[in-house]
């Protein structure tokens, strides 16, 4: 059981995608949000705030919401049912807690709208719980909002180079992190990091390789720049000559970091799609660890809510609703 409890919620809004997303009903992603009470979960929103997709950061989060499907909640409802998730299970600290809350954006009406929001929703759950909480609402520069979406780009998408992520847009960014995201549906925690650390190992030499390409692609675009700065309209035939023969090699290089790359993610698709075969195995032992860590906590829990109901810092429908959560798990 924790002792000192941190939420952190990361919301990184960004402006609307100039396009739609075609062949479907669902919105584009506009919001990345990340929450850890030690348990860590990110969420990707649409614009009406509903969960498009969803991954977990550590395994207490995996563990704890094997059994909770957020995608299609409303943000409100999602805070909600992480915290009462975190409360029963044993990882909030009864006796009072420091949240913290971090809203990331470029809009910073809605930034401030966001902080409002999430604040208001923690202090309620806790409120409810008869549980002290202090509330820090922290910010990040610009800066910082981008390299927070590119740190879960390239955990997601191991084979973009740091020079390709930080090119990115920050909504091309927050479409990869929803991309990737979505194919890890169905899996839990436990299978994803497998997957994950096998994909490093396995497949470092691999990156390694499109990588140092991508770097001779750039040296060699580099080396035609500067000739032709150099030389501008007065380019000899024999520069003209090596100007051709090192775009050519760029062609080959280029076409060859393309298969590469697709060969790459053919076989962490195979991986994953294997992997899925076995999620329903795996989400049932990640439920009944979750029941185990309910069980376990349980008599402190309602120890904790009946010492709340005789001071009357809950109310007996609080008391009846938390009751009921933890004997209905």
């Amino acid at each position: 059981m924790k002792k000192f409890i941190t939420c952190f919620l990361a919301i990184c809004l960004i402006v609307p995608f100039a396009f739609l997303l075609s062949g479907c009903g669902e919105q584009p992603p506009q919001n990345s949000v990340t929450l850890s009470v030690n348990p860590e979960l990110t969420f990707v929103l649409d614009g009406n705030d509903n969960v498009l997709s969803i991954s977990y950061g550590n395994s207490d989060a995996g563990t704890i919401f094997a059994n909770v499907n957020f995608v299609g909640m409303n943000v409100d409802d999602a805070i909600q049912k992480f915290l009462e998730q975190s409360a029963i299970s044993g990882h909030v600290y009864l006796s009072g807690d420091v949240v913290t809350v971090e809203v990331n954006g470029i809009n910073e009406e809605k930034i401030t709208a966001l902080q409002n929001l999430a604040k208001t929703q923690v202090e309620e759950v806790f409120n409810n719980l008869g549980v002290t909480v202090e509330v820090n609402i922290a910010e990040l520069t610009e800066t910082a909002r981008k390299q927070a979406l590119i740190a879960t780009a390239g955990l997601l998408a191991p084979e973009k180079t740091e020079t390709e992520l930080n090119e990115m847009t920050n909504e091309q960014l927050l479409k990869l992190i929803n991309d990737k995201q979505k194919e890890y549906e169905g899996l839990v925690y436990s299978q994803i990091a497998e997957i994950q650390d096998e994909f490093s190992t396995a497949q470092n030499a691999a990156l390694q390789a499109i990588q140092q390409a991508k770097a001779q692609v750039e040296s060699l675009e580099q080396q035609i720049n500067e000739m032709l700065e150099q030389y501008g309209d007065l380019i000899p035939d024999a520069i003209r000559t090596q100007i051709e023969t090192t775009r050519q090699t760029i062609e080959t290089q280029q076409r060859q970091i393309e298969e590469q790359v697709n060969s790459l993610l053919e076989v962490f698709k195979q991986t994953i799609n294997n992997a899925k075969a076995q999620a329903e195995a795996a989400k049932a032992q990640l439920v009944q660890q979750f029941n185990a860590q309910v069980e376990a906590t349980k008599v402190d829990f309602i120890a904790h809510l009946d010492a709340a109901l005789a001071n009357e810092t809950l109310t007996q429908a609080q008391y009846d609703y938390w009751k009921a959560l933890v004997e209905n798990n």
